[in-house]
């Protein structure tokens, strides 16, 4: 489903000559608590050992206009197919029970 406060582009780093994925969300604010909560957040998946169901983050920014935030998160470019295309490669749909458990993630 298409969220019109977030967005994700592939982006570039020309420092690790690494493609990446720029997600960004449109706040209504972003208080100094929630970018502390964030950079936190943040610092504490990076802790993390590597693990597949996880992709990694390199970078947290954001810029506040007035009362409206974008925050930009950079993480690994994920390549793989969206679990709708999956499902319908192997020839099935997923269940109603297991669309309420990825919902509520």
């Amino acid at each position: 489903m298409h969220n019109p406060f977030q967005a994700t582009h592939a982006a570039f780093c020309p420092t690790t000559s690494q493609l990446l994925a720029l997600s960004t969300w449109r706040l209504a604010k972003c208080s100094k608590v929630l970018q502390g909560a964030m950079e936190q957040e943040l610092a504490s998946m990076a802790r993390l050992p590597p693990h597949p169901n996880i992709v990694p983050c390199v970078g947290l920014g954001w810029k506040q206009e007035g009362e409206q935030a974008d925050v930009h998160l950079a993480h690994d470019l994920v390549r793989a197919p969206s679990l709708s295309a999956l499902y319908l490669s192997q020839g099935q749909s997923p269940s109603l029970d297991l669309l309420r458990a990825i919902c509520q993630v």
